[in-house]
């Protein structure tokens, strides 16, 4: 792995959460891209105690068939909330220099893990790119880049990476 350059967070590929398939390969295309380039990558896998969403063994709480090979390599960060985690226990954020975040939901899942982990590391570049997330609504995800970009994170389109 290179050293302190960029790492990727990838939010809510778990099969309740992917409603629009479409996000799947593109998604899967980044991903590569990161480990092809020997960058670091992480998931998050949620644990809630709702019976109907991301209950822990079902089939809605694994990760989509698509992406399930990329986490077998030690790269999830297994959660109840992210933040939950105390701002992803062993990976170190602030040792990076850039941190890409993608994935489901830009406004829940995305906005407020970048909000939090940006006022924790404010020396640390955080990019999202909008072609690599979705909202629970059209709206609710444009809403989320708005306040991403308003707190100084960097939204930008899949051609800008």
């Amino acid at each position: 792995m290179r050293s302190n350059d960029k790492i990727l967070l990838v939010f809510g590929m778990q099969n309740d959460y992917v409603k629009d398939r479409g996000i799947i390969s593109k998604i899967e295309e980044r991903v590569k891209w990161y480990e092809e380039n020997q960058y670091p990558y992480y998931f998050t896998q949620d644990t809630y105690f709702s019976p109907s969403f991301c209950q822990i063994h079902t089939d809605g709480w694994k990760f989509v068939n698509e992406l399930e090979k990329y986490t077998l390599k030690n790269n999830v960060v297994k959660t109840f909330d992210s933040l939950a985690n105390l701002f992803w226990g062993d990976v170190i954020i602030s040792s990076y220099s850039t941190v890409e975040l993608c994935g489901l939901y830009t406004d829940i899942n995305v906005v407020s893990n970048a909000l939090v982990l940006r006022a924790k590391n404010p020396n640390t570049k955080f990019i999202v790119c909008s072609e690599l997330c979705q909202g629970t609504s059209t709206e609710k995800h444009d809403s989320a880049l708005d306040i991403l970009e308003s707190n100084g994170i960097e939204v930008i389109l899949r051609r800008d990476i």
